[in-house]
Formats: structure tokens, sequence, C-alpha cells
């Protein structure tokens, strides 16, 4: 089987759709991990990691840099995996390149560095996570597995 595209989104970075864009994608994900076949742990694991890298793009990205731009998600599937796609025009920001020091999660709050921990989230709960960019837009790429039938 080639890859086929199941869900195709554009959502706008402004401050007051943020929270109807965050749904929106948080119902792609679990749509697509639904006809991907995904169990219960990894659609959650889809999930967390597609909020939290999508809040910083529309946080960080745009709505800090005062910018205004669309988050395209794409989600493409095989016979072995499920990939979503997060495109976007904001400035450049590798994301694998932030480092969250898991000693620090016994730190009081205060003492903690900012920032990180919501990377580190995506990371994990993903097969695969990757980052390029391209063509002046970011590309965020999620990668898990499906089952084997």
């Amino acid at each position: 089987m080639t890859q086929q595209q199941i869900a195709h989104l554009q959502l706008p970075s402004d401050s007051d759709k943020l929270g109807e864009s965050l749904s929106a994608i948080r119902a792609c994900v679990r749509e697509v991990s639904q006809v991907a076949g995904l169990d219960k742990k990894a659609t959650d694991g889809l999930i967390l990691a597609a909020d939290e890298i999508a809040t910083n793009i529309l946080n960080y990205g745009y709505i800090k840099n005062g910018l205004r731009g669309i988050l395209e998600v794409k989600a493409v599937i095989d016979d072995n995996s499920l990939t979503v796609t997060f495109e976007d025009t904001a400035p450049p920001f590798n994301p694998l390149t932030r480092h969250f020091d898991v000693s620090q999660l016994d730190d009081p709050l205060e003492d903690r560095d900012i920032g990180g921990l919501g990377i580190k989230l995506a990371k994990d709960n993903v097969d695969k996570f990757d980052y390029a960019y391209a063509n002046n837009r970011n590309y965020n790429i999620f990668i898990v597995k499906r089952p084997k039938h």
C-alpha cells in the first residue's frame, strides 16, 4: 500500500481561535488514530504530543511574535505507520534541539528552567518525532507504528 492522505486541516493562528484550533487538532488526531487502528495508549500519546507542539507553534511561533498565519495539519497512513505533520510559516524553531533535564522534575517549580517539558512529552509519546525546515516552513512530524494485522 502506498501512502494515503486521510486528513488535512488549515487552522488560523489567531489568539481568539486558539481553543478552537487545538480542539480541532485533538479531534482530527483522534479520528486518524482510529482509522489507523491505533490502540488507546498510542492514540492518547499522539494526541498529547500533537497538543504540546501545536500549542507551542500557535503561542510562541505566531501569537507571541505578533504574527498571523496558518497551521496545516496533514495525516497519511501506509501499511506500517500513521504520520501526522504540522506545517507552519512561523520563525524557524527546531524542537529537537531543546532538551529538558528530567532531574529538575523533583525541584520546586520556581527553581526549574522554563520550557522544554512539553517537547520532551511529545518526543516520548510517539514512535518517532522529527523536524525539518524547508522553503520557509517548519515541519513537525509525528510517526506512530500501526499494529500488525
